[in-house]
């Protein structure tokens, strides 16, 4: 669809993969695949679990990646904002929202959202905006943020609108 051309996407698919393993652990299983695919092969949590403890305590943090929110706040700031993207859609699924209220607490990026962002998509997604946020922010959620929430209703149906900024919720 034209009207959809030029815009950005960025997907995170998983925040704890932001740090760097120290090589003396080596390989996750005796075929050389890495953590991540010996995990999604199958691998048992009893197999998992002190691996994964082993690599975060060696693990050397990347900056800007010290919590979702702040490599939210990164990612954004280095790639969206110098981008000549016309319009920004956000798509968040449950912490994602925690860090969406993230990038609007910050002045520069919320300035961005507020006149490139077109929609915000949360699946079961945390909505982050308190009642001390910026009434601007406040306004932009109830005009442009759907949260689809678990229910048991048709799919799209209304289950009402949040507390503090009146955004839509639907099943």
């Amino acid at each position: 669809n034209a009207e959809y051309m030029g815009g950005w996407g960025i997907i995170v698919t998983n925040p704890n993969e932001n740090s760097v393993p120290n090589p003396d652990i080596g390989a996750a299983s005796d075929d050389g695949k890495s953590a991540v695919d010996a995990y999604w092969l199958g691998t048992t949590d009893a197999e998992w679990k002190p691996f994964a403890r082993k690599v975060a305590a060696s693990a050397e943090r990347v900056k800007g990646s010290e919590s979702p929110q702040e490599h939210s706040q990164y990612v954004y700031s280095t790639f969206v904002l110098p981008s000549q993207a016309k319009k920004v859609f956000i798509v968040a699924h449950s912490f994602g929202g925690m860090c969406t209220g993230a990038l609007f607490r910050n002045a520069t990026i919320r300035a961005h959202l507020l006149t490139k962002c077109v929609a915000v998509a949360f699946t079961d997604a945390i909505n982050d905006i308190k009642p001390s946020d910026p009434s601007e922010v406040k306004d932009f959620y109830k005009k442009k943020l759907i949260n689809w929430v678990a229910s048991r209703r048709k799919l799209n149906a209304s289950e009402g609108t949040h507390r503090y900024t009146g955004s839509e919720e639907r099943s």
